[in-house]
C-alpha cells in the first residue's frame, strides 16, 4: 500500500511539472509568435507525449518507480537532440518523431497490461532498455564530438568560447545522465527498501533533468542559474562582429575592454608563472578566445600572445634579482615561468637587448654604486 501511494505521488510530481513545462512553453510560443523556433514548437509535443505515457504507466499497476526512468529517455533522447549545437534541429525532430512513436507503443503496451491483455516484464527488462537508451545517447554525442572536431583546422580558425563551452555543457548532462543510469543500475542490482530508496532518487533527478533540457529549449540559453554570466559571454564574443560591421569605435572599444582584463588578471594573479600556461587557458578566464586575445594583444602592445607572456615573465625575473642579488641565471628561469633557460635567455635578449648574465651584471655594478 506505501509502495503504491510513492508511486502515485512520484507520477503526479512528473505529470504537474509536464504540464506547467508545456503550458509554459506553449504560451511563451504564442507571445512570441514569429520569433519561435522549430525546438520550441516541438518541444510540447515531447513533453505531452512523455505526460501520456507516465500517466498510461500509472494504471498498469506497481512498479512505476523501475518503469520511469524509460518512460523519462524517451523525452530526455529528443530534447537533448533538439537543443543541442552538435546536431541539426533536422535529426533532433527525426528522432523525436521515432521517440514519440516508440513512447506512444509503450503507452498503448501499459493500457493492454492494465486490461489483462497482456503480461507486464520484469522490472529488469525496463531499465535495463533505459540503460541502453542512455548508452545511445552517449554514442551520438561522441559521434556528434567527432564530426565537429574531425577537421581540426577549421574548428580552430571558426571556433569560439562558445562553441567550446557549448560543448563542456552537453558532457556535464551526459555524464548526470550516465551517472544516473548507474545508479537505476545499482538500485536494480540491490533491491529491497535500499533499492527502492535510489530509484525514487535517481527518478526524481532524471525528471528534474527532463525539465531542465525543456526549459534550455524554452529560453533558448546555455545555462539554466547563471544568465548573468550567459550574456556577459555573449557580449564579450561581439567584438568577433566587430570585423563586418565597420563600427570602428565600437571594435576598439572591445578590444580595449579585452586588453584591459588581459592586464588585470596577468597582474594580479600572475598566470605567466606557469610554464604550460596557455592562450585557451587565458580565454576560459576573460571569457574570449584565441583569436581576440591575440587582436587584443597584438592591437596594443604590438607582440603575439607568448611574447606578451614572455614580458611578464622578464619583468618578474628582474624584480626576483633586483630583490636578492644573489640569485643566478640558472636560479631565475624557473621562478619566472620558463621551461628551459635557452628559451629564458632568447626571451630576455628580445626585450632587454642583452644577455641576462650581462644585466645581472651590470644591475650588481649600478646597486653598489647606488649604496656607496
Amino acid at each position: 500500500m506505501k509502495s503504491n501511494v510513492i508511486e502515485v505521488f512520484m507520477a503526479a510530481v512528473f505529470i504537474v511539472a509536464l504540464i506547467v513545462m508545456i503550458v509554459y512553453q506553449l504560451s511563451k510560443n504564442q507571445r512570441y509568435r514569429t520569433l519561435t523556433s522549430r525546438a520550441q514548437k516541438s518541444a510540447p509535443v515531447v513533453l505531452a507525449v512523455c505526460a501520456v505515457l507516465i500517466i498510461c504507466d500509472l494504471t498498469a499497476g506497481g512498479g512505476l518507480l523501475w518503469r520511469v526512468p524509460l518512460d523519462l529517455m524517451l523525452a530526455v533522447f529528443p530534447l537533448s537532440l533538439m537543443q543541442s549545437q552538435l546536431w541539426d534541429l533536422r535529426r533532433g525532430r527525426i528522432w523525436m518523431i521515432v521517440c514519440s512513436v516508440a513512447s506512444l507503443s509503450l503507452a498503448a503496451f501499459y493500457v493492454c497490461c492494465a486490461l489483462g491483455l497482456s503480461g507486464m516484464p520484469s522490472c529488469r527488462f525496463f531499465t535495463v532498455t533505459a540503460v541502453l537508451l542512455a548508452v545511445l545517447y552517449a554514442l551520438f554525442y561522441i559521434y556528434a564530438v567527432f564530426l565537429r572536431l574531425r577537421n581540426i583546422r577549421v574548428l580552430m580558425q571558426s571556433g569560439n568560447v562558445w562553441t567550446y563551452l557549448g560543448l563542456s555543457v552537453e558532457s556535464v548532462y551526459l555524464a548526470i545522465v550516465l551517472m544516473l543510469m548507474i545508479i537505476v543500475m545499482i538500485a536494480v542490482a540491490a533491491g529491497g527498501v535500499w533499492g527502492t530508496v535510489q530509484m525514487i532518487v535517481a527518478d526524481l533527478l532524471l525528471g528534474g533533468l527532463t525539465v531542465s533540457y525543456a526549459l534550455r529549449i524554452a529560453s533558448e540559453s546555455m545555462f539554466l542559474f547563471w544568465q548573468n554570466q550567459e550574456r556577459s559571454i555573449v557580449e564579450s564574443m561581439k567584438v568577433s562582429t566587430a570585423d563586418n560591421s565597420g563600427n570602428t569605435a565600437r571594435e576598439n572599444e572591445l578590444y580595449k575592454e579585452l586588453y584591459e582584463r588581459l592586464v588585470e588578471y596577468f597582474e594580479q594573479e600572475k598566470p605567466y608563472l606557469n610554464g604550460s600556461l596557455t592562450i585557451n587557458d587565458v580565454g576560459s578566464v576573460v571569457f574570449s578566445n584565441k583569436l581576440y586575445i591575440s587582436r587584443a594583444i597584438n592591437q596594443y602592445t604590438g607582440r603575439n600572445f607568448c611574447q606578451f607572456v614572455n614580458y611578464y615573465r622578464i619583468m618578474y625575473a628582474m624584480e626576483c634579482f633586483k630583490k636578492n642579488k644573489e640569485l643566478k641565471v640558472a636560479e631565475l628561469w624557473p621562478l619566472c615561468g620558463f621551461n628551459s633557460i635557452v628559451s629564458f635567455n632568447m626571451a630576455f635578449r628580445l626585450f632587454m637587448g642583452e644577455n641576462p648574465s650581462d644585466w645581472c651584471r651590470k644591475e650588481k655594478i649600478r646597486s653598489s654604486r647606488a649604496g656607496k
